[in-house]
């Protein structure tokens, strides 16, 4: 009876509803259910620098230090320094006009990289059915991943897709990809999955996000 109590112990208190409702019989008390385990957390906000890293190019932080190291605007910052001090203007008004120079030129160069890899961003995400918002009004550093149609199951579907496509993995169904995780929606499991868009372009024969980005850089 001893082996058979503590038999009984151990299932209920590994959450076993019938060992609880038998021990509860033989010990006259109740025992608490275990708890259910949280719902697993998936991002669905990613920042710019996040998105750059989902499709596989670089983050905008490190392209814009490496227009710094490359010294992109040099040239008008010396023209421009030059042709203040031709002006009549003293050395340290020179070198503000010369700066100002450069910024311009460095802030061209930076929003077109910006524009050239949000649109990348929209094209990939949005073949895999999914929808890309700005997560604040009037910002275009973060973004709000979400569904077409608010439907899960379409961009679950397109990832599939891509993942069998790519043949690293191989799936059957959007619901072997769920179980994969696991997870208990197709949008936890779309969400998971986002690291996989950045091969749409190699499994269908199209741009990769690189070169999409570098055909935008140069029109």
């Amino acid at each position: 009876m001893d082996y058979e109590l503590r038999k009984l112990e151990r299932l209920a208190a590994q959450g076993d509803p019938d060992a609880i409702a038998l021990l509860a019989r033989y010990t006259k008390r109740t025992l608490p259910l275990k708890p259910r385990k949280k719902p697993r957390k998936v991002q669905d906000i990613h920042t710019l620098d996040e998105i750059a890293e989902l499709l596989g190019v670089e983050a905008p932080d490190l392209y814009f230090e490496r227009l710094i190291q490359n010294m992109v605007g040099g040239e008008e910052y010396e023209y421009s320094y030059r042709q203040a001090l031709k002006e009549g203007l003293s050395e340290g008004q020179a070198e503000e006009a010369a700066l100002a120079a450069e910024g311009e030129v460095i802030s061209e160069y930076e929003n077109a990289y910006i524009e050239a890899l949000t649109a990348t961003a929209e094209h990939y995400f949005g073949v895999h059915q999914f929808t890309l918002r700005p997560a604040k009004k009037n910002s275009n550093w973060s973004f709000k991943v979400g569904a077409l149609n608010k439907n899960w199951k379409l961009p679950a579907s397109r990832i599939l897709e891509t993942i069998n496509g790519h043949g690293v993995f191989e799936f059957s169904t959007i619901e072997d990809l769920r179980d994969s995780i696991p997870v208990e929606t197709f949008r936890q499991a779309a969400l998971e999955h986002l690291q996989w868009i950045r091969h749409y372009g190699e499994v269908y024969g199209q741009a990769s996000p690189q070169e999409m980005i570098n055909r935008r850089l140069r029109y």
